[in-house]
C-alpha cells in the first residue's frame, strides 16, 4: 500500500513538471519571437524539469521493479509457508463428527480416539502401538454459535503409524463413534486442502472413464493412460498436458456420463411446488 500510494505521488509530481515545462516552453516561445533571444537563466530552468521528470519516471520504474520483486518474494515465501504447515502435520489425524461433550465424559480427545480404534480396528493395537503425541479440539476456542464439533487433532508418533490408521480405515468403509459415523482424514493447510479440492471434479470423471485417477500427497494428482502413470504437481500442468492429448482433454471437457446409465422416461405428473 505504501509503495502504491509512493507511485501515485511520483505521477502526480511528474504530471505538474510536465505542465510546468509546457508553459515554460510556450513562455519562450513567445519571448524568443519578441526579442529574438532566449535568456540563459530559462534556459537553465527548462533542463532542470527536464532532468526532475527524468529522475522522477526512474523512480517510478525502480519502484515497480521492486514491487514485482516483491509479489515473487511473497509467492515463494507463501508457499514455503506451506510446506512447513503440511511437513509439521504429516503425522496427524482429523476426526470429523465427535460431539463436544464426548471430551468430558472421556476426559479428553486422547481416550475418544483410542475409543474409536476399540470400536473399529481392535486389532489394529496388537500391530503396532497406539503412542499419542497430542491430541486437541480445533480451534481452540469453542463457538457457541458454531452448529457442527470441533474437528479433533490427533499426532502420532510418525507418518507411518498415521499411514497404518488410514489405510485401516479406507479397508474397512465407514467408521463409527458409538454406533454413529464419523470420519478420519489426514491433516492438511487449508491451502493444500484447497489445492486438494480442485481436483475432485477432475478424479471423478477420469475415474468413470477407467484411468486410475490417484490424489497424491500433498495435492498431485496421478493418472495411468496406456500403462503409463504421469503426475501433475498442478492444474496448470495438467492443463498444458490435456493439449498434447485430445482424447483426454474431451473426456474432461465434455463429461461423459457414466456407461450403462441411461436416462429414466419422463412422467407426465403435476408438479407440486417445495415449501420452504
Amino acid at each position: 500500500m505504501e509503495m502504491n500510494k509512493t507511485i501515485l505521488d511520483l505521477k502526480r509530481e511528474v504530471d505538474t513538471i510536465k505542465k510546468t515545462q509546457s508553459e515554460a516552453t510556450l513562455e519562450i516561445e513567445t519571448l524568443g519571437k519578441k526579442s529574438g533571444t532566449i535568456d540563459a537563466s530559462i534556459s537553465n530552468r527548462i533542463q532542470e524539469m527536464e532532468e526532475r521528470i527524468s529522475g522522477a519516471e526512474d523512480s517510478i520504474e525502480n519502484i515497480g521493479t521492486t514491487i514485482k520483486e516483491n509479489g515473487k518474494c511473497k509467492k515463494i515465501l507463501t508457499q514455503n509457508i506451506q510446506e512447513i504447515q503440511d511437513t509439521m502435520r504429516r503425522p496427524n489425524l482429523r476426526i470429523i463428527g465427535v460431539d463436544e461433550n464426548e471430551d468430558f465424559q472421556l476426559k479428553g480427545p486422547a481416550n475418544i480416539f483410542n475409543k474409536i480404534i476399540e470400536e473399529n480396528f481392535p486389532n489394529l493395537k496388537k500391530e503396532m502401538p497406539m503412542n499419542i503425541q497430542e491430541a486437541y479440539r480445533t480451534p481452540n476456542r469453542l463457538d457457541q454459535k458454531r452448529n457442527s464439533s470441533r474437528h479433533i487433532i490427533i499426532r502420532t508418533p510418525n507418518a507411518l503409524n498415521k499411514d497404518r490408521i488410514l489405510k485401516a480405515v479406507r479397508e474397512k468403509g465407514q467408521v463409527t463413534y458409538k454406533g454413529k459415523p464419523i470420519r478420519i482424514t489426514p491433516d492438511f493447510s487449508p491451502e493444500t486442502m484447497k489445492a486438494r479440492r480442485a481436483w475432485t471434479d477432475v478424479i471423478q470423471t477420469l475415474r468413470e472413464h477407467k484411468c486410475q485417477p490417484r490424489l497424491l500427497y500433498p495435492a498431485k494428482l496421478s493418472i495411468t493412460i496406456d500403462g503409463e502413470t504421469k503426475v501433475f504437481h498442478d492444474k496448470t500442468k495438467f492443463t498444458h498436458y490435456l493439449s498434447t492429448n485430445p482424447a483426454l482433454q474431451r473426456i474432461i471437457t465434455e463429461k461423459k456420463p457414466i456407461q450403462g446409465r441411461e436416462p429414466r422416461p419422463r412422467k407426465n405428473k403435476k408438479i407440486i411446488p417445495q415449501q420452504t
